[in-house]
């Protein structure tokens, strides 16, 4: 409240901070203006963006577009689901492989029919928990490709790298479905890269319900990211 302007991703983030205010200062509000002792402090919501244009006209790249060749010749005609996240515990990315394995369970016609590109971004690499966490993606992943891969398709593509935009844009372009599941996030650019960089191409957003971003993007398949069985159905629907 030492501030003239507070600022959040959403209006639910000010709502939070305007009634946390009243109950423990006693400081009333009124259309997001505080009145704190003798000053007047306001709050609103100020949504963080993307380079539209960036992500939108990036097909059109000769790069890109070699990127795109590339990557559909290696993958073949199937399907592709995308995820893309630092390694973070808040990405709930091991809830996530968990699902997708029921997925495979559960719908085992989808097998030989679906790639599931996991792209993980390095993070923190010297706490030791990320190193832990990485450990338990890696495992995962290896028992998921071990139990449903056969000879000639590998359910998960595990990318542990950050990526060149080429790369990324070419990702985003030629993804079926986006899985963004973090169990909290304040906003999430992932998936409003991924819906630009789509342009005239189908494709469909699986969306945690606990990132901010799902506030603007309501048209997306909106799920609790420890449902498990929530986000199987998502993918089947996707």
């Amino acid at each position: 409240l030492g501030a003239d302007l507070i600022g959040f991703h959403t209006y639910s983030y000010v709502k939070h901070f305007l009634d946390s205010i009243r109950r423990t200062l006693g400081f009333e509000n009124s259309y997001g203006e505080i009145t704190a002792n003798d000053r007047l402090v306001k709050v609103d919501s100020f949504p963080m963006g993307i380079d539209y244009k960036k992500f939108s006209s990036a097909a059109n790249d000769a790069k890109v577009k070699k990127e795109i060749s590339r990557i559909r010749k290696n993958v073949g005609d199937k399907k592709i689901v995308l995820s893309i996240d630092r390694l973070d515990y808040t990405k709930g990315m091991p809830q996530r492989l968990e699902a997708f394995d029921s997925f495979l369970d559960k719908y085992p016609e989808f097998k030989e029919k679906v790639t599931y590109i996991l792209v993980a971004v390095p993070s923190r690499t010297k706490v030791e928990d990320y190193r832990l966490l990485k450990k338990q993606v890696d495992e995962l992943v290896g028992k998921i490709n071990g139990n449903h891969g056969t000879f000639g398709w590998v359910p998960i593509w595990y990318i542990y790298s950050s990526l060149q935009f080429h790369t990324l844009a070419a990702l985003y372009n030629l993804a079926e479905a986006a899985i963004v599941t973090p169990i909290r996030d304040g906003m999430n650019l992932i998936a409003k890269e991924f819906i630009a960089s789509k342009g005239d191409f189908k494709g469909t957003l699986i969306l945690s319900e606990t990132a901010g971003v799902a506030e603007e993007l309501g048209e997306a398949v909106i799920v609790n990211p420890s449902d498990k069985e929530e986000i199987v159905n998502a993918i089947h629907d996707a």
